[in-house]
């Protein structure tokens, strides 16, 4: 009998543990969308924006993508966000740029930004033909050796036959 209760004591305490260890990663998670809200898009065309209507978006942290249906190098970040467009039915998933070091993965190699990543004032989410990064307010982004684009929010994309863009969050 007095194995039993010390076995029941043991399976609580480890259930309770499992269960706060759980919890702590849901907050981290949490914790680390930075993404989530609403932005007015602006659509640069050299250094200043195009007269067009406003357009708005929104992203929302999706629900963790299933790691059996992913590629490997997809599956060691399986946080997901959701994009729209105010107005259409338009959703595009978002993945964090590919940083896996043991892999050989590093897409911010491509743009000269793995020191700013490491040292956390870069990030990024892609969704393969766009890509949006936070960094700096009030900077310059440097896009490899050849071309360098100011962002005053700090919240800037490049969409494949867009081109540059920024994005101000909405305060609700």
């Amino acid at each position: 009998m007095k194995n039993l209760s010390l076995l029941l004591i043991l399976i609580v305490s480890f259930n309770l543990i499992v269960a706060q260890e759980e919890s702590i990663r849901v907050e981290k998670d949490n914790a680390t969308d930075n993404w989530s809200g609403r932005y007015r898009l602006e659509i640069r065309n050299g250094d200043t924006y195009e007269d067009e209507p406003l357009i708005f978006v929104n992203i929302r942290k999706a629900q963790d993508i299933n790691p059996e249906e992913v590629t490997p190098k997809y599956s060691f970040d399986l946080a997901r966000w959701i994009i729209s467009t105010e107005g259409t039915d338009d959703e595009e998933i978002m993945h964090r740029f590919l940083y896996n070091l043991e892999e050989g993965e590093n897409e911010y190699e491509q743009f000269g930004w793995t020191d700013l990543y490491n040292d956390g004032k870069m990030e990024c989410i892609n969704a393969g033909h766009f890509f949006i990064c936070k960094t700096t307010p009030n900077t310059t982004v440097n896009f490899g050796d050849d071309e360098a684009a100011f962002t005053e929010s700090g919240i800037f994309g490049i969409r494949l036959h867009l081109g540059l863009f920024e994005l101000y969050p909405v305060e609700e």
